[in-house]
Formats: structure tokens, C-alpha cells, sequence
């Protein structure tokens, strides 16, 4: 080791003269200063409690775009101590193929530009619960090209965001959940709701539920019993948790009332077939 340290202090004006060891650390230089400028906004996401999937969503891109302006700078100082190209021609350079591509790839062009106006407009955000293309899911990430969207299976759906057409976003205002229950036409129908009443009553305590459901009332009469809905508010995000418990609480109301609900029977007849001699 100190052999090596004697070498390094005696040439070190001639090593650090040579151009791939400049041009070995400018990529290192490069590529700590990416890794640092990522462990910035992770850590800034992770520490903040109260940012919003739209801030969330900015830094992330704004992260990406620093680490595009850190490789470039790199490729400009490596072809100037390697290749001797000064840093002003190869921008002009980078200009005109710049334009030539422009023409080859307005897809691209027009991914870049819809991303910028996603996030922009603040169509959606990370982490929102989306509907894109009959695709369900979250957002799960947002580049200036591309949007990324999750299902509750793990697929990942990529969308180029120049194809982002329509966007049902499920995540911005309160929910409202609607559930559909039948009860066989032989029960009382009044009696029906004012047990599915009680039920909505006894649901305002829940947490993420905002107001007290109700009951519109009979809204069709079905070939196989009659349907009452039930409407219920709740906290963005939480009309599936909301549907699970109401159809639960609904279920024990009904068999502690004896209010039936109709399904498929089925019959099964034997019939023998006599035989004549």
C-alpha cells in the first residue's frame, strides 16, 4: 500500500494527464453525483408525511431531468479531453440532429409534450386509482414519456403518455358507493328497509365513511326478487373497503330478520322409464 501511495505522489501529474483516467472520473463523478441527486428525493419523499401525489410526482421527473443534464455534461467533458471537440461545436452538432430527429420521431415529441401537460394540468399523480384504456389500477409512476399504472394483480400497464386519451381518475373527490341488495318477493318489503335503515345507522360510526348511508328505496324488480339500493359516502380510496363491510353487516342483518336473499336453485327429478315386455 504504501509503495503505491509513492508511486501515486511521484506521477501523479502524469496520471491524472491521461485522458481515459480524466475521462474514468468524470463517469464516477457522474455517477455519484446521480446516485446522490436520487438519494435526495427519496429521502425528501419519505420524510414528508403531508406531500401530494402531484409534488411527489414532480420530484420524481425533476430528478430524472438532472440526472439527464449530469450524463450530458459528461459526454460533453469526456469528448473534450478525449476527442479534443470543443464543447460549443458538439452542441451545435447535438442542434441539427436535434431538428433531423425531431422530423424521424414526433411520437416521441408528442409523448413528451402530453407528460409535460399530465403533470402540469395535474390530470393524475402517483399513487392515484385510475382507469386508462379499461385498465384499472394505480399510478405507479410518471416520466415526460411514459405512465406507468399497477393493478392489484402487479401487472404493470405502460402507457406512452401522447396515447392518454381518456382517464377516469377514481382518487380526487369523495366516493360514493352504491350497493344493490335483493330480498325474495315473499318478504315484506318495508320491513326490508327499515332493517337495511338500521344497518346505515349503526355504519355512520365507521371512520372513513362521511355521512350517514341511505336508502333510496326499491329501485327494480328483478325476474328473481326485488332491489333496494343503499348509498353510501366515503374517504377517497376507501369504496372498496366500504363496499366489503356494508355487504358484511348487511348479511347478518338479514339472517338475524329472516329476510331472504333469492340465488339459483337447482332440482334434480328422477324419473324412471318403465319398460313394457
Amino acid at each position: 500500500m504504501r509503495d503505491f501511495l509513492e508511486f501515486f505522489s511521484e506521477n501523479a501529474a502524469d496520471i491524472l494527464e491521461n485522458k481515459l483516467v480524466q475521462a474514468a472520473i468524470t463517469v464516477l463523478a457522474a455517477f455519484l453525483l446521480t446516485r446522490l441527486t436520487k438519494f435526495i428525493i427519496r429521502h425528501s419523499i419519505e420524510r414528508s408525511e403531508n406531500m401530494t401525489g402531484r409534488i411527489e410526482t414532480l420530484f420524481r421527473v425533476f430528478g430524472k431531468c438532472i440526472n439527464a443534464v449530469i450524463y450530458f455534461f459528461a459526454v460533453l467533458q469526456i469528448c473534450q479531453v478525449v476527442f479534443n471537440i470543443q464543447p460549443t461545436s458538439l452542441i451545435a452538432a447535438t442542434g441539427v440532429v436535434s431538428v433531423a430527429l425531431g422530423f424521424g420521431a414526433q411520437s416521441i415529441v408528442k409523448d413528451v409534450i402530453s407528460g409535460f401537460l399530465i403533470i402540469f394540468e395535474n390530470q393524475f399523480s402517483v399513487g392515484d386509482l385510475v382507469t386508462i384504456d379499461g385498465f384499472n389500477g394505480r399510478i405507479h409512476e410518471i416520466t415526460l414519456r411514459t405512465t406507468l399504472v399497477k393493478n392489484i394483480y402487479g401487472d404493470i400497464l405502460t402507457i406512452p403518455n401522447g396515447s392518454v386519451s381518456k382517464v377516469i381518475n377514481h382518487s380526487r373527490e369523495m366516493r360514493c358507493v352504491l350497493i344493490d341488495v335483493s330480498i325474495s318477493y315473499e318478504d315484506d318489503i318495508d320491513n326490508a328497509v327499515e332493517v337495511l335503515s338500521e344497518v346505515c345507522a349503526e355504519a355512520e360510526d365507521i371512520d372513513y365513511i362521511t355521512e350517514r348511508p341511505k336508502v333510496p328505496g326499491v329501485i327494480k324488480l328483478d325476474e328473481s326478487g326485488v332491489v333496494i339500493r343503499i348509498s353510501v359516502m366515503c374517504e377517497i380510496d376507501r369504496q372498496f373497503e366500504t363496499e366489503r363491510e356494508m355487504l358484511r353487516r348487511i348479511k347478518y342483518a338479514f339472517d338475524n330478520n329472516n329476510i331472504s336473499i333469492p340465488y339459483n336453485h337447482i332440482m334434480l327429478v328422477n324419473k324412471e322409464i318403465g319398460t313394457s315386455d
